[in-house]
């Protein structure tokens, strides 16, 4: 094994890139179902709940330039359900462009046993020799060290003095889902290091269902560029990636012609499945559906619509509502209490990819007691250069003067504010916001535009004229502003005419003014305000990532009372993903603190590791997938030091984490926040 991983790098770079044609077969199978099956989300894992057993099978072009790099062109479908093809399409397509000489795979995801770290994370033992009439073989187990998701189990095959595989075969699990993968190569020296056929099966067991699904994939190589010095792969030469990791067909072309299919495949395929195949009739299947869905929903649709996400499409327009009773948009903390949102989420295309996007939401959180909704429309006319025009009106967290703060925060210490102070001194703010923004060049982003802030008092003063009159006193705010976003070696896709940024192996740099007016629409407040942001996440090894983001604020040339309302340092009760809804904000800060000071400086550090699966027993420690430890510092005017250190695990069904504060090194308190994933489909 010594000898197979001195020679990865060498095997790894020798093949440069391909051109082949892929057969792919795909058998899905539910083995246990009940009522809660309408709720697995389909994306995760491909079945149809309305067969048992499905056949689908795909004949496409594959363009390989790295680990994990790709475009597919599908050229035909054919199969028993039409709602799987275009899922089928991208479902563990990464195993059948698999370099098993890298050192990681599957987005990082496991750690291959040829990688250079393989010695110290895995046991090898030889199992036998072989002798055939050209080499020899040696057959060898692989075993973790130590208990984690990122490692496997499985045998190869060796061949001697040249040190290459023949032949792999492994086996893993993630969260809730059981997989394992077959990999044979070629046997002459042409072929050697290419892929032949590979296998792949998954059994699925959630909420009480089990799915399964057997992949059979074969290849044929139309053009290989071999190379014997190791250079760097092609599309690292440039940022534009539209060629790479790229699914796409014209059409979904079906064919049903088995003559046309008996060319392509090999042995893939049983009689019982062929006997499938040929009597299934996908138009007949599409007027079923389509009746299916004229039909008044059944108990079990009706759960699945209420409790997850439902996506509609009719000719160029698409719905998505996130489901009235879904579970994954509802969390708990110690400081908020409970939250839950509703998202609704309605675009429309036009020619040349532009499009309008109308995406609402309304949300509560129930400490505070306070509702909260944001409804932005969207105008992407410059996809090109991801040119747009937005419009959102809103409310956010509530807010007080800075006469207030200065007189509630003159001690320095968290804990002079109780928890959500008397609502007769705090303000309600709604604002409507108009932004236009544009690409100028490659990662770097200019926006421009206004917001417009009327914030309301829950308390009652007496009016100028009349002294037995009361009247809510109001601040009105007209706030132009301008935002310049970098990101140095910015990779990108282009899908058509539209731009979409992936990731960058630099730092997101931000920076952000705005003024407000005095006397423009009754605004009667005037300063400025000044916020520049760094954020970057890096991903290594088997400690998966590294997060950071530094940011700093600051209120100036006030000239009347203001309101601290920043951008990067804000209260959010329903943040996105994970990552904002765990990590990336403090967890047990109140509320009050986000609008009290004039300035700020804010640092948020999260590394993710899986150290949990090295310490507890393994039936535990594999349904971990994410373990987190975070930590936050915070230097304001009136908190001269606020720390918070936290500790989380999660999976893709729930993620959970515990936090301790500190105020300077006064003891602040305990928290912990709590959410789920399964039904969130974004």
């Amino acid at each position: 094994m010594t000898e197979v991983i001195k020679r990865s790098e060498f095997f790894s770079s020798y093949i440069q890139s391909y051109d082949a044609n892929l057969y792919i077969k795909v058998r899905t199978e539910i083995q246990r179902k009940n009522f809660l099956l309408p709720l697995v989300p389909s994306d995760i894992f491909l079945f149809d709940a309305s067969q048992d057993t499905s056949i689908l099978e795909s004949y496409s072009r594959l363009k390989y330039l790295a680990p994990d790099h790709y475009s597919q062109h599908i050229v035909a479908v054919n199969g028993t359900s039409s709602k799987l093809f275009k899922a089928a399409t991208t479902s563990f397509m990464q195993f059948f462009a698999l370099n098993i000489y890298a050192d990681y795979a599957i987005d990082n995801a496991f750690e291959l046993p040829t990688s250079t770290k393989a010695l110290k994370h895995y046991r090898f033992r030889l199992l036998e020799t072989k002798d055939t009439l050209n080499f020899r073989l040696f057959r060898i187990s692989f075993t973790p060290r130590f208990t984690s998701s990122s490692l496997l189990n499985g045998e190869m095959w060796v061949v001697d003095e040249v040190f290459n595989i023949y032949e792999m075969e492994a086996k893993g699990y993630m969260d809730f889902i059981d997989y394992s993968f077959h990999v044979t190569y070629g046997e002459n020296f042409e072929d050697y290091l290419l892929p032949q056929k590979i296998a792949v099966s998954a059994r699925m067991g959630i909420a009480f269902n089990v799915i399964k699904n057997d992949y059979q994939a074969e290849l044929s190589y139309v053009d290989v560029d071999r190379n014997y010095k190791y250079h760097q792969p092609k599309h690292q030469k440039g940022y534009d990636l539209s060629s790479l990791f790229l699914i796409q067909g014209d059409s979904l072309n079906i064919v049903k012609d088995q003559s046309y299919w008996n060319r392509i495949r090999k042995d893939s395929v049983s009689q019982e499945e062929t006997d499938l195949l040929t009597a299934s009739n996908i138009e007949a299947l599409g007027k079923q559906d389509s009746a299916f869905m004229k039909e008044p929903f059944s108990i079990k649709q009706m759960t699945g619509f209420l409790t997850s996400s439902s996506f509609y499409n009719y000719k160029f327009v698409q719905l998505k509502y996130s489901g009235l009773l879904n579970p994954g948009l509802l969390g708990y903390s110690a400081m908020d209490g409970f939250t839950y949102k509703q998202q609704l989420r309605l675009s429309r295309a036009f020619k040349r990819d532009r499009h309008i996007l109308f995406t609402p939401e309304i949300g509560y959180a129930s400490k505070p007691k306070q509702l909260f909704y944001t409804v932005p429309i969207e105008w992407l006319f410059w996809p090109e250069h991801m040119g747009k025009v937005q419009l959102t009106v809103g409310n956010k967290n509530r807010t007080y003067t800075s006469q207030h703060n200065e007189k509630k925060s003159a001690s320095g210490h968290i804990d002079s504010i109780p928890s959500y102070p008397s609502r007769t001194d705090y303000f309600r703010d709604d604002y409507g916001d108009l932004t236009a923004g544009f690409e100028i060049a490659n990662g770097l982003l200019l926006e421009a535009g206004v917001t417009y802030h009327l914030r309301t008092s829950s308390g009652k003063y007496p009016s100028a004229g009349d002294s037995t009159h009361y009247e809510r006193q109001k601040y009105r705010s007209f706030s132009p502003k301008i935002r310049l976003t970098y990101t140095p070696g910015q990779y990108y896709r282009r899908i058509g005419y539209r731009k979409i940024y992936l990731s960058s192996r630099w730092p997101t740099f931000s920076v952000e003014y705005a003024r407000s007016i005095k006397g423009v629409f009754r605004s009667n407040l005037d300063y400025e305000r000044i916020e520049g942001d760094i954020q970057q996440s890096l991903n290594f090894g088997l400690t998966n990532m590294f997060a950071y983001r530094l940011s700093a604020g600051y209120i100036t040339n006030a000239k009347t009372v203001y309101f601290a309302d920043f951008n990067y340092f804000a209260k959010n009760y329903f943040p996105p993903s994970w990552e904002h809804r765990i990590g990336g904000s403090f967890a047990i800060l109140d509320s009050y603190w986000y609008n009290a000071s004039n300035a700020y400086f804010q640092l948020h550090a999260m590394l993710e590791t899986r150290l949990f699966s090295i310490y507890f027993p393994s039936k535990l420690s594999r349904y971990m997938l994410r373990e987190r430890f975070y930590f936050g510092q915070l230097i304001t005017p009136v908190i001269h030091s606020y720390t918070e250190i936290g500790y989380g695990l999660g999976n893709r069904i729930a993620n959970a984490g515990v936090f301790v504060g500190f105020d300077g090194l006064r003891y602040y308190g305990v928290g912990f926040r709590i959410a789920f994933e399964l039904f969130n489909n974004p």
